[in-house]
Protein backbone atom coordinates (compact mmCIF):
# COMPACT_ATOMS: atom_id res chain seq x y z
CA UNK A 1 0.00 0.00 0.00
CA UNK A 2 1.25 3.64 -1.08
CA UNK A 3 -0.26 6.56 1.15
CA UNK A 4 0.27 9.80 -1.11
CA UNK A 5 2.27 12.61 1.15
CA UNK A 6 2.71 15.29 -1.64
CA UNK A 7 -0.07 17.77 -0.53
CA UNK A 8 0.36 17.17 3.43
CA UNK A 9 1.47 20.28 5.48
CA UNK A 10 0.60 18.73 8.89
CA UNK A 11 0.42 15.37 10.79
CA UNK A 12 -1.02 14.67 14.02
CA UNK A 13 -0.15 12.59 16.61
CA UNK A 14 -2.95 10.27 16.20
CA UNK A 15 -2.57 10.13 12.47
CA UNK A 16 0.83 8.83 12.85
CA UNK A 17 -0.50 6.47 15.16
CA UNK A 18 -3.07 5.34 12.32
CA UNK A 19 -0.11 5.20 10.28
CA UNK A 20 2.28 2.65 12.28
CA UNK A 21 -0.97 0.64 13.04
CA UNK A 22 -1.82 0.56 9.15
CA UNK A 23 1.90 -0.86 8.85
CA UNK A 24 1.81 -3.62 11.69
CA UNK A 25 -1.20 -4.73 10.02
CA UNK A 26 -0.06 -5.29 6.64
CA UNK A 27 3.41 -6.48 7.30
CA UNK A 28 1.20 -9.18 9.91
CA UNK A 29 -0.68 -10.02 6.67
CA UNK A 30 2.30 -10.52 4.02
CA UNK A 31 1.99 -6.94 2.78
CA UNK A 32 3.59 -3.69 3.50
CA UNK A 33 3.19 0.46 3.61
CA UNK A 34 5.14 3.07 1.86
CA UNK A 35 5.13 6.99 2.14
CA UNK A 36 5.00 8.92 -1.21
CA UNK A 37 6.63 12.12 -1.74
CA UNK A 38 6.79 13.20 1.99
CA UNK A 39 7.58 16.52 2.73
CA UNK A 40 10.80 17.56 4.41
CA UNK A 41 8.81 18.58 7.34
CA UNK A 42 7.04 15.63 7.78
CA UNK A 43 10.84 13.58 7.10
CA UNK A 44 12.01 15.38 9.83
CA UNK A 45 8.68 14.68 12.23
CA UNK A 46 9.06 10.78 11.54
CA UNK A 47 13.24 11.16 12.07
CA UNK A 48 12.38 12.42 15.98
CA UNK A 49 9.90 9.81 16.46
CA UNK A 50 12.33 7.32 14.82
CA UNK A 51 9.61 5.65 12.40
CA UNK A 52 11.73 6.67 9.92
CA UNK A 53 13.49 3.32 10.57
CA UNK A 54 10.27 1.45 9.82
CA UNK A 55 8.76 3.18 7.15
CA UNK A 56 9.67 3.24 3.56
CA UNK A 57 9.87 6.24 1.55
CA UNK A 58 9.35 6.47 -2.61
CA UNK A 59 10.23 10.10 -4.10
CA UNK A 60 8.20 9.38 -7.20
CA UNK A 61 4.84 6.69 -7.71
CA UNK A 62 7.31 5.14 -10.10
CA UNK A 63 9.35 4.00 -7.47
CA UNK A 64 6.46 2.07 -5.84
CA UNK A 65 5.96 -0.17 -9.00
CA UNK A 66 9.87 -0.90 -9.56
CA UNK A 67 9.71 -2.08 -5.89
CA UNK A 68 7.31 -4.73 -6.54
Amino acid sequence: MVVDLRAVRYISAPALGVLVANLLELRQRGGDLALLGCPNQLRELFALCGLDEIFQFLETPEDSTANG
